[in-house]
Parts: C-alpha cells; sequence; structure tokens
C-alpha cells in the first residue's frame, strides 16, 4: 500500500489494489443497471456538468439507511456508465477493522458494451480510508478535509464521501456536518426510518442551520421499518 506525504500528514491511507469477481460487485452492477438508478445517475451528471462540482458527500440522519451502499453504487455507475476516475473516500470504517468494504470496487472498470472492442477507456475506482490511525486522528480529519480533496481534484472526475450517520456522536469520529461543508455538494438519503415529514423537516433545517442545502434526497426502499 502506497502513501502519499499529504495523506501520510492527514493519516489517511491510500489504497489501491486490482479489484476482482466478488458478490458485492455483482450485486451492485444489476442495481446500476436498473431504470431507476440510471435515471438517478443521469441528473446528477447533468447537475455536475451544470455546476462542475468534484466533490460529493453522502448524507443520512441514521445508521444502516443504505449510504455505504448507496456511495458504491454511485461509485460503479460513475466508472462503468460514464466511464469517469472516482475517489471513495470512507470516513465511517473504524480503525480496528483492517478492511474497508468498498476494496473490492478498486480498480478499472470498463463498460459492458464497449469492453470487447476497446473504443472508451475505462473508467477507474480508488479509496482513501481516513479512520486507519488513532481515534483522535481520526476526529481530526475532518477539519483536513477539504484541503485533502482539493489537493486530488485534478486527478478525479468525481470524488464522494461516506459519512458517519448526522444522529451519531460524532466525538471520535469524522463529522458529517464538518465534511459537507468542506464538499462542493452533498446529496440526503432517507428510508422509512427517517422519511416521516416531521422528521425529514428536522434533518433539512439541521443541515440549513450549517449552511448545507443538498443537491437532491434520494429514497431508499429497500429500507423497512
Amino acid at each position: 500500500m502506497n502513501r502519499s506525504n499529504l495523506a501520510r500528514q492527514l493519516d489517511i491511507e491510500y489504497r489501491s489494489v486490482p479489484s476482482g469477481v466478488d458478490p458485492l460487485l455483482q450485486t451492485l452492477d444489476e442495481y446500476i443497471r436498473s431504470t431507476e438508478f440510471k435515471r438517478l445517475i443521469n441528473q446528477i451528471a447533468v447537475a455536475q456538468a451544470r455546476t462542475d462540482f468534484k466533490s460529493l458527500a453522502v448524507l443520512s440522519e441514521l445508521r444502516g439507511e443504505g449510504k455505504s451502499f448507496f456511495t458504491a453504487a454511485l461509485a460503479l455507475a460513475y466508472a462503468r456508465h460514464l466511464p469517469s476516475r472516482v475517489l471513495i473516500v470512507d470516513t465511517v470504517t473504524p480503525s480496528s477493522q483492517e478492511h474497508s468494504c468498498f476494496q473490492p470496487l478498486v480498480g478499472m472498470h470498463a463498460p459492458h458494451s464497449l469492453k470487447s472492442r476497446g473504443l472508451v477507456e475505462p473508467g477507474l475506482i480508488d479509496l482513501v480510508c481516513t479512520n486507519q490511525g488513532s481515534a483522535n486522528s481520526a476526529a481530526q480529519s475532518d477539519f483536513q478535509i477539504g484541503q485533502y480533496l482539493s489537493s486530488f481534484a485534478d486527478r478525479y472526475d468525481l470524488m464522494i464521501v461516506d459519512t458517519t450517520a448526522l444522529a451519531a456522536n460524532c466525538k471520535d469520529k469524522t463529522d458529517p456536518i464538518i465534511v459537507a461543508q468542506n464538499v462542493d455538494v452533498s446529496i440526503l438519503l432517507a428510508s422509512s426510518y427517517s422519511l416521516d415529514k416531521e422528521i425529514l423537516s428536522g434533518i433539512k433545517r439541521k443541515l440549513q442551520r450549517y449552511g448545507i442545502e443538498p443537491l437532491g434526497i434520494v429514497f431508499n426502499a429497500g429500507m423497512r421499518k
């Protein structure tokens, strides 16, 4: 595993290893070809073309609402459908856990329809994890995330940040509010747990209090109470 000087300074481990066949990739491959998700990706790509954003945070109020899965799907869709160079920034995986759940995605991803003809340069997914050091360094990495993303802006078409739940105690974690304030745009993921009108309004007010206006709200229909 290689570390850049900046990654070492921010205690962020840079990972880039070839991806292999994995059940997660098979599931994601089916998911990103669905009609609804393709339309969603197109909406995000159109918004990116209009505003030229490079970094995007995936937010949700509660744990288990599908942020990591959505982050992975978004990265794979950009790499495979568009195709683009994508960086996933994992701010969630604890330092005690050896591998990020995103590890199977790392590597080249050629579009299926053009793979055999070689007409399009394949997309690429890289991964960095912010919590590979002590709890103290993990808690401080949110203040440096903006600088870190800026240093990689020229290398990637999109940088996607998977975040801790908004309702979580962030004493020893990377704060999603601070992350959202340091990225270009964010997407709020909601499920049946948080889609209640009053709960959702409270989440939006919380974000607005910190000057965060999500690009949109995505409902995860797979999550049920």
